[in-house]
C-alpha cells in the first residue's frame, strides 16, 4: 500500500514534465497508476470479504511514537476502489478534455495526480494523525485544483471559500482527533474505534470529528462551497466533487459509526444535517439554469442522504449507505463528465440555450440518461437498488427510536421526489428539443466528441448498469462492513435488484410520480420558489462574516498598533527586562568565577565590534549605516573562527554578505540620509533600554554556562555523528541527519518566507519574466561602438549606459564566476566531513550571482541564470523531503541517513551517505531565495526605473542605466 501511494508522489511530480513533453496524452500514462492501484485492491477482493484484511506499518517519527499505519478492510476497500477507478476514467478523459497546448495543464496535471494519491492515503490511513495529514493534503490539493491558473477571480475566490471552510474544520477534527485519541488509549483508527473510551471528552471529540467531516461533504450551513467549487474544471468536479474529496467526510462517519453512533448527540446531529442538507440541496437543484450547478446543488442534495444511512448506526443503514455510495459515485462523475463534453462541444451549459443535443450527439445522450436513471432511483440501476435498500432499512425500523425514524424516512421520500424532478429538468435542460430554439449545433461550434473523450462516461455509466442486476454480488462486500453494526430489524435483507411488492417500492414509485409533476409544473414551481426566496443566503453570510473579521482586525490593530517600530520593539524588550530579567537577577545561579575573553585578540574584535555599534548610532547617512552595522556581523563571525567553529563562521561571513547586498537593493528606493530626529530624553532613555537588554543577554549567557551540571552533549557529537551519520562534520550531521526535521521546516519556512517577498513586488505573478535579450537584438547591441566602446567582457554589458559599465568589475567577473560556482559545490560535497555544506554552498552560489547582477545588470542576471527561482525552490524542497522517502526504501527510518558503500573502477572506495540528497535540496533552496531577491528586489525595481524613465535610444537598441 505504501508503494501505491509512492508510485502516486512519483507520478505527480513527473507529470508537468511528462505534459510538457507529450502533450496531453500524457495523461493516459498517468492514468496507469491509479489504475494500477485498482486492481491491485480488486485483487485483494477475496481475501477482504473472507474475513481478512491487509495491513501495512512502517515507523515514521519512532522518538514521537509516529508511524505510517495503513489499512485495508472492506469500508476502505470500497471508498478505495472509487477513488482509483473513477480516478484512472478521470484522467483518461483528460486527455481529450484539455486543449493541446494549454500551460495550465502541466500544473493540473501534478496536482490532479497527488490528490489521487491523497486521498487513497486518507481511506487506506489506520493511524489518526496520518489520516489527519492525507486529510488537510486533499484540502491544498482541491484548493489548488479550483483556482486553476489563478488568473479568474471567481475561481480564485472559490478556492479560497473552500479552502478556509474546509481547514477549518479540519483543525477541529484535529483537536478531535486528539482529544479521540488520549480517550481510547490508542492512536491507532481501528483500535479506537474498537474501544472508543468514556467520558465528556469523548462526546467533545466525536462533536468536533464531525464538524471536520460536515464541512469537508459541503452539509448546511457549509454546503455553499460546493456549487461555488463549479469554477473548477469539469474533471474535477467528476473527480473531486462527485467520487473524491466531498466523499472523506462520508467515510470518516462511516469509519467511526460502528464504535461512535451510540455517543450523546451524535445521531441527532448526523441525521439532522443529512436530512436538512438533502431537502436544502434538492430544492435548490430545482431553480438552477447552468447544468454544472445543478449537479453540484443535486451534489449536497445527495451527501446529505449518503450522510444519514452511514451514519444511522445500523446495519441496515450501512449497508444501504455503502450500496449508495457506490451508486452515487458512478452516476454523478458520469454526468458531470457528459456536461464537460457538452460544454466542450457546444460552448454551452445553461439549459435555457442548449435544444436538440439529443438527436446531435445520441451516444451522449443514452450515456447521461443512464446516469440521470440511477440518480433518479429507477430500475434495473444500482441507484435503484441502494434506494430501496435504504427505504426498507427505515420502513422496518432501522434506527433506534421509531419515531426518528418515520421522520427521517418521511425527510428521504421528499428529498428523492426532489431528486427526481431535478433529474427530468437535467435531462430536459441537456438534451431534449425546445420551442422556439433552434437546434444546437456542436459540430459549427467547436467539434463532436470522439471515442476516447466518449470512454470514461461510458464505462461509469455501463457500470452503474450492470451493478443493479450484479447487485448480489456486492453483497458480500456491502455485508463485510455493515456486519460491524448492530442489527435493528428482525431479518437482514440482502442487496438485490427485486424483492417483491414491498412498501419500499411503493415508496420509490411515489418519489418518481413526485418528480414528474415537479417537472410537469417546472413553471409554477419556479415561480413559487422566486416568490419565496429569501435575501439572505450561507453564501452571502459567509463573506459578510469575511467582512465583519476584516473589520474587526483592523480596529483593534488600529488601538493596539499606532505604526511606531520603536514603540514596538521598546515595549517587548521592557516585558523582557521585567521578567526574565527580574528572574535573572533575584534567582539565578551566577557564577563563581569571571572571565571576560580566553585570547586578546577576542578582546580586540570584541572593541571592534562595540565601536561599530556606537558609529552606528551617530552617522546620518543609510548606506554608511548599514555598512558600519555590518561590521558587527564580521566581527561575530571571526569570534566564531577564533573559538573553533569554522562552519559557524563561514555561514555568517556569508549571510552578513548577503545582508548587505539586500540591505543595498532595497536603499536604492529610501532617501539617502536619516532625517529624523529624536529629543535628548528619547535618545537618552533608547539607549539605557539597549544597554540593559545587551547586559541581560550577556548575564544570561554566562549563567546558562555556569548552570551546567551534566556532561555537554557536544562530548559524545563527534563520535556520535560519525557512527549514526555517516560524518565528521558534526555541525553538518546534525543539521542534516540528527535534526533533519528541524532543518526540514526551517527550509520550508524559507520557501514561503521567499514566495512572501515575491509577492509584495509582483503584483500578479510570483516571480515575474526573466529578463533575457533576443538574441538579434544582442547582436545589434553589441555591434554598436557608441553603445559598446570598451568590449564586451559579459554576456548583455553591451546594453548598460557607458557610465554605468565598470571594465574593470567585468574583468573581475568573468575571471572569477565561474571558479566560485566551482567552490560553491566543493562546499556542497565536502560538507559531511569539512566545513561547508549545502547552505554554505548555495549563499557562495547565490554571492556568485550577486556579482553578475552587480556587474552587468537584470539582463546579465537573465544570461546568468535563465531559470524561475519558484523552480529551484520547489525541487530543493522537493529534494530534501524526498531523502525521507529514500532513506525508507533502504530500510531506514524516515530522513534517516542510509549509508552506501562500495567499489568503483577508478575511483576505488565510494562512501555515499543519502543526506547528501537532503543538502543538495538545502542548496537549490538557497539559491533559489537568492536569485528570488535578486529579481525582486532587484531586477523588478530596475525593470520599473526603466519604464518609468526611458532613454531616447536608436530603434532596437537597449540601455539601462
Amino acid at each position: 500500500m505504501l508503494a501505491l501511494l509512492l508510485l502516486h508522489l512519483v507520478a505527480a511530480v513527473l507529470a508537468p514534465v511528462l505534459v510538457r513533453w507529450w502533450g496531453r496524452t500524457a495523461f493516459l500514462a498517468l492514468a496507469l497508476v491509479p489504475a494500477a492501484g485498482f486492481v491491485w485492491v480488486l485483487a485483494q477482493l477475496g481475501r477482504v470479504t473472507g474475513g481478512g484484511e491487509v495491513a501495512e506499518t512502517v515507523p515514521w517519527v519512532p522518538a514521537l511514537e509516529l508511524e505510517i499505519a495503513l489499512r485495508l478492510d472492506a469500508l476502505a476497500l470500497t471508498f478505495a476502489l472509487l477513488v482509483t477507478g473513477v480516478g484512472a476514467l478521470v484522467l483518461v478523459y483528460c486527455a481529450r478534455y484539455f486543449e493541446p497546448h494549454d500551460e495550465a495543464t502541466p500544473r493540473f496535471a501534478g496536482n490532479l495526480t497527488a490528490f489521487a494519491g491523497s486521498m487513497l492515503g486518507l481511506v487506506l490511513a489506520d493511524d489518526l494523525l496520518m489520516l489527519y495529514v492525507f486529510w488537510e493534503l486533499t484540502t491544498v490539493f482541491s484548493f489548488l485544483l479550483i483556482g486553476g491558473s489563478g488568473t479568474k477571480l471567481a475561481a480564485r475566490r472559490a478556492a479560497s471559500q473552500a479552502l478556509i471552510l474546509t481547514t477549518a474544520g479540519g483543525l477541529a477534527m484535529l483537536v478531535g482527533l486528539i482529544m479521540l485519541g488520549e480517550t481510547s488509549g490508542s492512536y491507532l483508527l481501528s483500535e479506537v474505534v474498537a474501544d472508543p473510551g468514556s467520558g465528556p471528552l469523548l462526546v467533545a471529540g466525536t462533536m468536533l470529528v464531525i464538524a471536520g467531516a460536515v464541512t469537508k461533504s459541503a452539509m448546511i450551513p457549509f454546503h455553499f462551497w460546493l456549487p461555488a467549487a463549479m469554477e473548477a474544471p469539469t474533471p474535477v468536479s467528476a473527480y473531486l466533487h462527485a467520487a473524491a474529496m466531498v466523499k472523506a467526510g462520508i467515510y470518516l462517519v462511516a469509519r467511526l459509526a460502528p464504535g461512535f453512533a451510540d455517543v450523546p448527540g451524535w445521531r441527532p446531529v448526523v441525521l439532522g444535517l443529512g436530512v436538512a442538507t438533502m431537502l436544502v440541496g434538492g430544492y435548490r437543484a430545482l431553480r438552477q439554469n447552468d447544468l454544472k450547478l445543478l449537479l453540484a446543488f443535486g451534489t449536497v442534495s445527495q451527501l446529505g442522504f449518503l450522510m444519514v444511512l452511514v451514519g444511522g448506526g445500523s446495519r441496515e443503514l450501512a449497508a444501504a449507505g455503502l450500496a449508495m455510495t457506490l451508486a452515487h459515485a458512478l452516476f454523478k462523475s458520469t454526468l458531470f463528465l457528459t456536461v464537460g463534453v457538452i460544454d466542450h462541444a457546444t460552448g454551452l451549459r445553461d439549459l435555457r440555450k442548449l435544444s436538440g443535443l439529443g438527436r446531435r450527439l445520441p451516444v451522449l445522450a443514452a450515456i447521461g440518461t443512464l446516469a440521470a436513471a440511477s440518480m433518479a432511483g429507477l430500475p434495473p440501476l444500482l441507484g435503484f437498488v441502494g434506494k430501496e435498500a435504504a427505504f426498507t432499512a427505515l420502513w422496518e425500523g432501522g434506527l433506534p427510536d421509531r419515531t426518528a425514524a418515520v421522520v427521517v424516512l418521511a425527510g428521504l421520500v421528499l428529498g428523492s421526489a426532489l431528486t427526481a424532478g431535478y433529474t427530468a429538468r437535467f435531462l430536459w435542460g441537456a438534451f431534449a428539443r425546445k420551442p422556439g430554439l433552434d437546434p444546437t449545433e456542436p459540430a459549427e461550434l467547436v467539434h463532436p466528441p470522439g471515442a476516447l473523450f466518449l470512454a470514461a462516461p461510458a464505462t461509469l455509466a455501463l457500470t452503474g448498469l450492470l451493478a443493479g442486476p450484479a447487485s448480489p454480488l456486492l453483497e458480500p462486500l456491502v455485508a463485510r462492513y455493515a456486519d460491524t453494526l448492530p442489527l435493528l430489524v428482525p431479518e437482514v435483507e440482502k442487496l438485490a435488484l427485486w424483492h417483491g411488492w414491498q412498501p419500499a417500492l411503493a415508496l420509490s414509485a411515489l418519489t418518481l410520480l413526485g418528480g414528474a409533476a415537479l417537472f410537469a409544473a417546472r413553471s409554477a414551481v419556479f415561480r413559487t420558489q422566486r416568490r419565496l426566496a429569501v435575501g439572505a443566503s450561507a453564501d452571502e453570510g459567509y463573506w459578510n462574516t469575511l467582512q465583519a473579521l476584516d473589520r474587526l482586525a483592523v480596529l483593534v490593530t488600529g488601538t493596539t498598533q499606532r505604526g511606531s517600530l520603536p514603540a514596538y520593539l521598546g515595549t517587548i524588550l521592557v516585558v523582557v527586562l521585567a521578567l526574565p530579567g527580574s528572574i535573572l537577577l533575584f534567582q539565578a545561579p551566577w557564577p563563581g568565577e569571571w572571565r571576560a575573553w580566553d585570547s586578546p585578540i577576542q578582546a580586540l574584535v570584541g572593541a571592534v565590534v562595540l565601536l561599530a555599534a556606537a558609529m552606528a548610532l551617530r552617522i546620518r547617512q543609510r548606506l554608511s549605516a548599514v555598512l558600519v552595522v555590518g561590521v558587527t556581523g564580521y566581527g561575530l563571525a571571526v569570534l566564531f573562527a577564533l573559538q573553533g567553529a569554522p562552519d559557524l563562521a563561514l555561514t555568517q561571513f556569508l549571510v552578513e554578505t548577503l545582508t548587505l547586498v539586500v540591505f543595498v537593493l532595497v536603499l536604492r528606493k529610501l532617501p539617502k540620509d536619516i532625517t529624523e530626529r529624536h529629543r535628548p530624553r528619547e535618545r537618552v532613555g533608547r539607549g539605557l533600554l539597549a544597554v540593559a537588554v545587551g547586559a541581560l543577554m550577556a548575564a544570561a549567557g554566562a549563567v546558562a554556562l555556569s548552570a551546567r551540571t551534566a556532561t555537554p552533549v557536544s562530548v559524545d557529537h563527534p563520535e556520535a555523528a560519525y557512527d549514526f551519520g555517516g560524518g565528521e562534520n558534526v555541525v553538518n550531521v546534525t543539521l542534516v541527519d540528527i535534526r533533519a526535521w528541524d532543518t526540514l521546516g526551517e527550509i520550508s519556512l524559507v520557501v514561503v518566507a521567499a514566495t512572501g517577498v515575491a509577492s509584495l513586488v509582483f503584483l500578479r505573478r510570483r516571480t515575474g519574466v526573466v529578463d533575457r535579450l533576443d538574441p538579434v537584438q544582442l547582436a545589434r547591441q553589441q555591434r554598436s561602438s557608441r553603445r559598446a566602446p570598451r568590449g564586451q567582457w559579459l554576456a548583455a554589458s553591451a546594453v548598460l549606459a557607458p557610465e554605468r559599465r565598470s571594465v574593470i568589475l567585468e574583468v573581475i567577473t568573468r575571471v572569477l564566476f565561474h571558479t566560485i560556482l566551482v567552490f560553491s559545490l566543493f562546499l556542497l560535497f565536502s560538507g559531511h566531513n569539512e566545513p561547508g555544506g549545502g547552505f554554505a554552498g548555495g549563499l557562495v552560489a547565490g554571492l556568485a550571482l550577486v556579482l553578475r547582477y552587480l556587474a552587468g545588470g537584470r539582463y546579465e542576471l537573465g544570461e546568468a541564470a535563465p531559470v524561475d527561482p519558484g523552480l529551484l525552490l520547489g525541487v530543493g524542497l522537493l529534494f530534501a523531503g524526498g531523502t525521507g522517502v529514500v532513506g525508507l526504501a533502504l530500510g531506514a527510518d524516515v530522513l534517516q541517513t542510509a549509508i552506501l558503500e562500495t567499489t568503483l573502477p577508478v575511483l576505488g572506495d565510494v562512501k555515499l551517505v543519502t543526506s547528501l540528497f537532503f543538502d543538495i535540496g538545502v542548496y537549490l533552496i538557497v539559491v533559489g531565495l537568492v536569485l528570488d531577491i535578486l529579481r525582486s528586489l532587484g531586477a523588478e525595481l530596475d525593470r520599473q526605473v526603466d519604464e518609468d524613465d526611458p532613454i531616447d535610444v536608436a530603434p532596437g537598441e537597449v540601455v539601462l542605466r
